[in-house]
C-alpha cells in the first residue's frame, strides 16, 4: 500500500473516531460517559488483580486465575450498558440518536460482553502447575507434561510461551487463551525460568533468559 493511501486511511479513521466520540457525547452526555468510563476502567483493573491466582503447596506451584472476579467485571459492564440504554429512553432523544445509541451499545458493549463471558467460561479450567522436576498445563482440550531438564530454551512473547526441548521439538502454551492476564503471564514464565535455570543432575540448564522484554 502506498504511503499516500496509508495516510488517507489513517485520516479517515481519525475522522471516524472523532465523530464517534463527538456523537456519543451528544447522545449520552459528557458527564455520563466520563463517570461510567472511569468506573469501568478502575473496576476492571482492580478485579484483574484479584483474579490473579498463584498458590503453592508442598513445592508445587499452580497458576489458575480465579473466574469470579472476571464474571463480576462482566456484570458491572452489563449494569453500565443497561444504564446507558435507559438514557436513550428519556424524553427529547430523537429517533436518529436512539438508533445511534443502540448501535453503539450493541457494537461496543453487548458484543464484547458476550465474547468475554464465553471466553471466561471456556477457559475456566485452564492452568499451569510447576514442581521441582516437571511442568504441566491444560488449555481446554489440550494438555501436556514436560520434564524441566528436557527444556533447552523458553520464551514469552505476545502472551505465548514457546518451549524448545533438547530434541528440537517445540511446545506452545497459549497463556493469552487461558484467562491469564499480562501479570499472570509474566509471573508464570518467571517461575518456569527460575526452575529450569537451576542445576539439574550436575548440569546447568541454560538459554532461558528471555522474559518477554
Amino acid at each position: 500500500m502506498k504511503k499516500a493511501n496509508i495516510l488517507f486511511l489513517m485520516l479517515m479513521i481519525g475522522i471516524g473516531m472523532s465523530y464517534l466520540l463527538y456523537k456519543s457525547w451528544i447522545v449520552f452526555g459528557w458527564w455520563t460517559l466520563t463517570w461510567t468510563g472511569i468506573v469501568s476502567i478502575f473496576s476492571r483493573i482492580l478485579l484483574q488483580n484479584i483474579a490473579s491466582a498463584k498458590s503453592e503447596s508442598d513445592g508445587i506451584i499452580t497458576f489458575n486465575p480465579k473466574e469470579w472476579p472476571k464474571y463480576l467485571s462482566v456484570i458491572i459492564s452489563i449494569t453500565i450498558g443497561y444504564y446507558l440504554y435507559t438514557k436513550l429512553n428519556m424524553p427529547g432523544v430523537s429517533s436518529g440518536d436512539y438508533t445511534f445509541g443502540v448501535s453503539y451499545l450493541v457494537s461496543l458493549t453487548l458484543i464484547p460482553i458476550l465474547y468475554s463471558g464465553y471466553k471466561i467460561t471456556r477457559d475456566r479450567n485452564d492452568y499451569i502447575t510447576i514442581n521441582s522436576s516437571s511442568l504441566s498445563y491444560r488449555d481446554n482440550e489440550e494438555s501436556g507434561d514436560i520434564k524441566l531438564f528436557d527444556i533447552s530454551l523458553a520464551k514469552l512473547e505476545g502472551g505465548i510461551i514457546k518451549i524448545t526441548l533438547r530434541n528440537s521439538s517445540v511446545v506452545i502454551i497459549k497463556l493469552k487463551n487461558m484467562n491469564f492476564n499480562a501479570k499472570d503471564q509474566e509471573a508464570a514464565f518467571a517461575e518456569i525460568a527460575k526452575r529450569i535455570s537451576k542445576i539439574d543432575d550436575g548440569e546447568l540448564v541454560i538459554g532461558v533468559k528471555d522474559l518477554g522484554q
